[in-house]
């Protein structure tokens, strides 16, 4: 009997190229060589990048974001009969809107939730944009086959509302870890490094409060987006520089002595401190429930307090120790190695969609 590979249709309507993305390259290739995989997507990079692995990058019309969905729930349908799939991947909260329509159609559907519904965060009279679309996710999930969870902290924040049979955690991973090369003292000012989105609740902004009571040190920011304006003018005149979206990070790991990823939260599982830990480079973080998960409770990775720039501060003093930044990365590396290596993460999912043999 020949067995027949698993047809799965893969769905992200974000505009933006961030951990999500990231993530769905890397799923990608774990799957493509035991699955018929397709993709539909409007984001440009995303899609570049899925086409040069040989993915089947679906054709999609540039739609405002108000029409990327009733677009698209008009499309699966169609994609679902001419193409055989037989499960659809979801990723954004909004895209989770399609997991009882593709089960009504007969579908098995597993989403990702890469953060939590948060739902409480937000008032629907005040911020409608950010409330509905999590409340949606929240009641949709519950129609999914399964629920994944990138972190056990997303899987606390999930699990009051989901049946426990659908939810199942799979960590982020990273996708090549260097041999390790621990810090070197160089006598240069320490150089502290942020890579990720540029939003407010990212708390860049505290590291430039931070910055303004201590001496030699100097920031470069690896990211874009809405508050980049604002946080060039609060570092106007300070030793700081941003060089926008980065797809190749490594040379700016390499080259920091300490990253610092001060979000304010809800996080899911953030992709950068891990792929600096993988290049041996200390990490300091918000003491964010998942923070704590992936710095082993704080022994591979320095907290501070979230919010607190004095804190953050004086934490950043302490890492100016040579030998406290070597002990940290040595930590922090062998912590990766053993629990967010891509071999674990590549299983797990190739079990879950159901893809035979070994890549």
């Amino acid at each position: 009997m020949v067995h027949q590979s698993p047809r799965i249709l893969i769905v992200s309507l974000g505009g933006t190229f961030g951990g999500v993305e990231h993530y769905l390259t890397g799923l990608a290739g774990f799957l493509e060589d035991g699955a018929e995989l397709h993709v539909l997507t409007q984001q440009p990079e995303l899609r570049r990048r899925l086409k040069a692995m040989g993915v089947h990058v679906l054709p999609m019309p540039e739609l405002p974001k108000p029409l990327r969905f009733p677009v698209t729930a008009l499309l699966l349908p169609l994609i679902f009969l001419y193409y055989g799939i037989d499960t659809l991947q979801l990723n954004g909260y909004l895209d989770t809107i399609f997991a009882p329509w593709a089960r009504l159609l007969g579908r098995r559907v597993i989403c990702t939730r890469h953060g939590t519904f948060d739902v409480e965060a937000y008032r629907w009279y005040r911020q409608p944009h950010k409330f509905y679309p999590r409340w949606l996710c929240r009641v949709c999930s519950r129609f999914a086959s399964r629920v994944v969870c990138v972190s056990e902290t997303v899987k606390q924040d999930v699990a009051p509302y989901l049946p426990a049979r659908i939810i199942t955690v799979i960590r982020n991973w990273v996708a090549q870890i260097p041999r390790m090369h621990l810090p070197e003292q160089d006598g240069r000012t320490l150089r502290l490094l942020y890579v990720g989105r540029l939003e407010r609740y990212k708390g860049v902004h505290l590291i430039l409060e931070a910055m303004k009571r201590l001496h030699d040190v100097e920031l470069t920011v690896v990211g874009g987006g809405p508050a980049q304006a604002e946080l060039e003018q609060l570092a106007a005149g300070m030793p700081v520089q941003f060089v926008g979206f980065q797809a190749v990070p490594a040379p700016f790991f390499r080259a920091a002595d300490l990253l610092v990823m001060p979000s304010l939260g809800p996080e899911g599982l953030p992709l950068s401190p891990l792929e600096a830990m993988a290049y041996s480079l200390p990490v300091l973080l918000s003491d964010l429930p998942v923070h704590a998960e992936i710095s082993a409770g704080g022994s591979a990775g320095a907290l501070f307090r979230s919010g607190d720039a004095g804190d953050l501060g004086e934490k950043i003093e302490q890492l100016r120790d040579l030998s406290t930044r070597q002990a940290r990365a040595r930590l922090a590396h062998a912590l990766v190695e053993e629990e967010f290596g891509a071999e674990k993460a590549r299983q797990a999912y190739r079990q879950l969609f159901g893809v035979k043999g070994t890549a």
